[in-house]
C-alpha cells in the first residue's frame, strides 16, 4: 500500500462531499440475471479463477494465509521470487492487488487487461502476473485495491478523483498520457475503459482516518446481486477503552452505516456481518506515526476454482487484541462462518500476522488472475 500520512485528514473533510455525490438510483423492481464468466465488463472478485500471485516476503509477513492459499490452490498458487529493490521500503511490493492489472471481459467472451499507473516509477513498472496477456495503458493513477466491482457497478473512492487531479512531472507517467483531469474526465475515461457507463462507477466514502482510501475494507461483492458490507455493533464498541480509539469507533459505526441503505437503492441485497472496532497500531511504514488498522471481513479473499468456492478470511492474533476481545472475536468468526456458508462459499481462516500493521489483510497482498 501506498501511505500518505496526510490523506486520514483530507478523508475527514471530503466525507461530506463524499456523501452528497453518493448515488439516488431507485430500488431496481426485478432481480437482474446473476453473473457469468463470459459477462463483458469489469471481471469481479467471484469470478473463476486461473491463478493466485503472492509475493515471497509473505512468508514472512503472513506465512499462514501463504500455506493456506498453497493447500486450496496447489501450484495455482504462484509465489513471486523477485526481492524488494532497495531503493524501496522492504513491505512496498507485499502489497500486488494494488500492482496488478485491472481486468475486463470483452464482448466476446475473450479477457483484456488494463494497467493503470503509479507515481512511483519502480512500482509502475512492478508487473506481479507471469501473464500472456498484453496490458493495455490506462493512463490514470490508481491501484486495485481501491476498485471492486460486482459486474453491474465499480465502486471506487475519493482517492481516485484526487490522484489524478494532482500534477505529477514524472517521465514514466508523461511517456503515458498521464496528465491532471478534473472529476468528470477521470470517471469518463475509467468507464470507457472498463466497458461501462459513467453512472455505473460509484463513489464510496473510505473510512475515518484510514490512510489508503480503499474501497476493499469495506465493500466486498458476493455475486452480481449480493454486497457484504462490515458493520461496527456497540458490543465491539464496549471492548474501547482509550477515550481517542472509542471517539474514533463511534465515527466509523456512523460512516458504515451509511452504505447498506444507498447500496440497497441500487438494487443490491446487503450482508451486513460485525467486525472488532478499530485500533491504532504502530507501523512499519511510518515510525513513530500509529495507524488506524481494521480486522474487516471485507478484505478476505474469494477463491473460485471452479470445483469449489472458497473465502479466506482473516483471523486476529491473540497478541493484538483488546483484554475481553478474544471472545466476541471468535464468537464474530463463527457468524462470519454462517453467513459465507449460507451464501454458498466455503470459509476458511488464517492468522493475518504483521498485515494490520501496514493498514492491509488478504486480499491487499494477492493478485489475482481470472480465468481466460
Amino acid at each position: 500500500m501506498w501511505h500518505d500520512p496526510t490523506r486520514a485528514a483530507r478523508a475527514r473533510r471530503a466525507t461530506a462531499l463524499l456523501l452528497a455525490l453518493l448515488p439516488t438510483a431507485p430500488i431496481c423492481a426485478a432481480e437482474p440475471p446473476r453473473a457469468t464468466p463470459t459477462r463483458a465488463g469489469p471481471v469481479p472478485d467471484f469470478a473463476p479463477l486461473d491463478r493466485v500471485v503472492t509475493s515471497a516476503r509473505l512468508s514472512l509477513r503472513a506465512p499462514a494465509l501463504q500455506r493456506a492459499l498453497t493447500a486450496v490452490l496447489g501450484a495455482r498458487h504462484e509465489i513471486d521470487p523477485r526481492p524488494t529493490p532497495a531503493y524501496e521500503k522492504d513491505d512496498a511490493l507485499l502489497w500486488l492487488r494494488d500492482h496488478q492489472p485491472l481486468f475486463v471481459r470483452h464482448g466476446d467472451g475473450t479477457l483484456g487487461a488494463l494497467r493503470p499507473r503509479h507515481p512511483s516509477p519502480y512500482r509502475d513498472a512492478w508487473m506481479p502476473l507471469s501473464s500472456t496477456l498484453r496490458p493495455v495503458p490506462l493512463p490514470l493513477i490508481h491501484e486495485q485495491g481501491n476498485l471492486v466491482t460486482t459486474g453491474r457497478h465499480v465502486f471506487v473512492s475519493m482517492r481516485l478523483l484526487y490522484e489524478n487531479a494532482r500534477a505529477f512531472s514524472a517521465p514514466h507517467l508523461q511517456r503515458e498520457g498521464y496528465r491532471p483531469r478534473d472529476p468528470g474526465t477521470v470517471i469518463d475515461l475509467l468507464s470507457h475503459a472498463l466497458g461501462v457507463k459513467p453512472a455505473e462507477i460509484v463513489l464510496v466514502p473510505s473510512l475515518p482516518d484510514e490512510t489508503t482510501w480503499h474501497v476493499d475494507l469495506i465493500l466486498m461483492p458476493i455475486d452480481e446481486n449480493t454486497i457484504m458490507v462490515p458493520t461496527l455493533e456497540d458490543a465491539a464498541l464496549d471492548t474501547v477503552t482509550d477515550a481517542a480509539e472509542r471517539q474514533l469507533a463511534h465515527a466509523v459505526q456512523a460512516a458504515l452505516a451509511v452504505h447498506p441503505p444507498v447500496l440497497r437503492r441500487l438494487g443490491y441485497t446487503v450482508v451486513t456481518l460485525p467486525m472488532l472496532a478499530p485500533r491504532r497500531v504502530p507501523s512499519p511504514d511510518q515510525p513513530g506515526e500509529p495507524i488506524t488498522a481494521y480486522y474487516t471481513p471485507a478484505n478476505g479473499l474469494l477463491l473460485d476454482r471452479g470445483d469449489a468456492r472458497l473465502v479466506i478470511l482473516p483471523q486476529a492474533q491473540g497478541a493484538d487484541l483488546r483484554p475481553g476481545e478474544a471472545a466476541l472475536d471468535a464468537a464474530y468468526r463463527a457468524r462470519w462462518a454462517r453467513a459465507f456458508e449460507d451464501l454458498g462459499w466455503r470459509p476458511l481462516f488464517a492468522d493475518t500476522g504483521d498485515l494490520l500493521r501496514f493498514g492491509g489483510l488478504f486480499r491487499c497482498v494477492t493478485a489475482v488472475v481470472p480465468r481466460g
